[in-house]
């Protein structure tokens, strides 16, 4: 027997998608479009409907900074929507595909929820704080459907959001050591 999804992972996977392949769909052909790769393409008679814009695409083209600075403790970036800047350890200065994660990971902030400040964090901030999980949790769905390569292959469509929002940010953080 199939083991059934957690009902949070059902909520935000019916409200996470959409966005998601809405985005890709107007990012990916404004990036294209400025790229040429859709007329060289079509020349040489290849059929394509989009590109798939990076994160780092995906910030420019809403209009979201992106800058390094120090940042103490274990958060490796964060979301400032007053300053529509993401900002980003310079642990990450010269790691453009984890940078990219991070990215992808505050642009589920930026889309999904009004916070004015949103860190990413490995959940013992959150430990009593179930609304901040699940923003957490919906920033990681968000992140790995955009980049699915943050999860390293593995089943997340069962997790918990807690379980979830820790092994994403294990990740993460792995991957700067």
């Amino acid at each position: 027997m199939r083991k059934k999804y957690s009902k949070e992972y059902e909520e935000c996977m019916a409200k996470i998608t959409p966005k998601v392949k809405q985005i890709i769909d107007v990012v990916g052909k404004q990036c294209a479009e400025t790229e040429k790769w859709l007329s060289i393409l079509e020349e040489k008679n290849y059929i394509i409907n989009r590109v798939l814009p990076t994160p780092l695409q995906i910030a420019k083209y809403y209009g979201i900074r992106i800058e390094y600075k120090k940042i103490e403790g274990d958060i490796p970036s964060y979301f400032k929507r007053e300053k529509l800047t993401i900002y980003v350890s310079n642990e990450y200065r010269n790691k453009r595909y984890a940078t990219s994660k991070l990215v992808a990971h505050e642009l589920g902030h930026f889309f999904l929820d009004n916070s004015e400040l949103s860190a990413m964090n490995d959940d013992d901030i959150n430990e009593y704080l179930p609304e901040e999980i699940m923003k957490e949790y919906r920033a990681n769905i968000f992140a790995i459907l955009l980049m699915p390569q943050i999860m390293g292959g593995n089943s997340w469509a069962y997790l918990s959001p807690k379980l979830l929002n820790r092994k994403v940010f294990k990740n993460l953080i792995k991957e700067n050591i």
